[in-house]
């Protein structure tokens, strides 16, 4: 039975058994994640309500960062598990700013003299279509 891991990951510094809260790459990592979620937030002046889309971002960009191999090479996480660069084109400004078109407000069709934009805060990526999330403030 052969096994199709990378070469990269085959000298994986793993925790004791039973302390897997005893790894300190995961717990910087998770330090990390949490730093860059919490300065999002506080940034945009935005309720802890949206903590997951936060977390999920930092996670995103996070798999997006060089790292260096033990053998002097830079390389990205996400590289290292699809073995393909990573398409930097989907990362988007998160809480960015966007007006979204719309025709009708309930049944009534808006004239062209009503304002047809309505002003959104994109949040994450949706996970049923190729589109973005977006919050509606009002």
């Amino acid at each position: 039975m052969t096994t199709d891991i990378p070469k990269e990951l085959e000298d994986v510094n793993a925790a004791p058994s039973c302390r897997q809260d005893k790894n300190g790459v995961v717990e910087r990592h998770w330090q990390t994640m949490v730093a860059m979620a919490h300065n999002w937030l506080s940034s945009a002046v935005l309720p802890s309500t949206f903590w997951f889309y936060v977390i999920k971002r930092a996670v995103e960009v996070g798999n997006y960062f060089p790292t260096q191999l033990e053998n002097g090479t830079f390389t990205a996480p996400f590289e290292l598990v699809h073995r393909a660069k990573p398409y930097l084109r989907v990362l988007f400004k998160l809480f960015g700013l966007a007006a979204v078109r719309r025709e009708h407000i309930q049944d009534d069709k808006l004239t062209k003299f009503d304002s047809q934009r309505l002003p959104m805060i994109a949040i994450g990526h949706c996970l049923n279509s190729n589109g973005l999330l977006f919050y509606n403030p009002v």
